[in-house]
């Protein structure tokens, strides 16, 4: 049956029939403990999870996820692929290291990386294993993510990092620069650039990024302040570069992505 399905709905589908169609199917194909694997998770108040078929499309996301990536609830997502819900840069990014899963079998376990989904700038711990079906073919993936330490001890100098971070989450509205921060947490340029990519899985520049962008997002969803105010406060230079920034890190324009998300709360 589930074959079936596949074959004739290989391109995403928004008819809502069609997408529980091929949820309940998936669920038959993989037997009773994936449905009781999602019940927990979706009871899990610091867990967010996904579960998606092979072709890619969510058959599952719980609530902790949906609230972490603003979706009002599961069926504004099932039958979706991540490249017709997330900018295409972070689209990209999640379906490969899914690809990788289904392609080796093999988990991906405990990866710290810094979440960009979310309205947040926190390290996650994420985890990735390979779904199964009654015969032990591989037919999706199952994600379940959570907030994180900043990185190992084992790490050396994750310590002068996480001061780092801790900085960068506190003054990030204003006009610092990244250059100063090697010398202020007592490293070299070289050691503070690697240390950082290596425990919080981005650039320096980037997780500023993050910070300011999700920060900006908060305030266009809950705030009528004008754009230019909204980049100010964010720390960014002039109303142009917030534009140009936020419409390459969320593939749409600051405008865009308010009145997207009027449009979800006025549904």
């Amino acid at each position: 049956m589930l074959c079936i399905i596949l074959s004739r709905m290989k391109r995403t589908t928004t008819r809502p029939q069609d997408a529980k169609a091929l949820q309940r199917a998936f669920f038959e194909a993989a037997g009773p403990n994936l449905t009781l694997l999602q019940e927990m998770f979706d009871r899990l108040p610091n867990v967010a999870s996904y579960i998606k078929d092979a072709e890619g499309r969510f058959m599952a996301i719980n609530r902790r996820n949906c609230e972490q990536c603003g979706f009002e609830r599961e069926d504004d997502v099932i039958g979706k692929r991540s490249c017709d819900v997330f900018p295409k840069k972070i689209a990209d990014y999640i379906m490969a290291r899914d690809r990788q899963v289904l392609k080796t079998g093999h988990p991906i376990i405990d990866r710290r990386e810094l979440r960009t989904a979310a309205n947040a700038a926190d390290t996650i711990s994420i985890n990735i294993y390979p779904v199964r079906n009654l015969q032990g073919d591989i037919i999706g993936t199952a994600c379940c993510y959570h907030k994180a330490e900043l990185a190992p001890s084992t790490i050396p100098n994750a310590e002068k990092i996480g001061a780092a971070v801790a900085y960068l989450n506190q003054h990030f509205a204003e006009n610092i620069s990244i250059q100063d921060l090697p010398a202020r947490v007592g490293l070299s340029s070289a050691t503070f650039y690697r240390v950082f990519t290596q425990t919080t899985n981005a650039t320096p520049n980037g997780y500023l990024t993050s910070l300011r962008i999700n920060h900006a997002r908060r305030l266009l969803e809950t705030t009528d302040k004008t754009i230019a105010t909204i980049a100010q406060e964010c720390g960014f230079c002039d109303h142009s570069h917030f534009v140009h920034v936020f419409r390459r890190e969320r593939g749409q324009t600051p405008g865009q992505y308010r009145a997207q998300h009027k449009l979800i709360l006025g549904r």
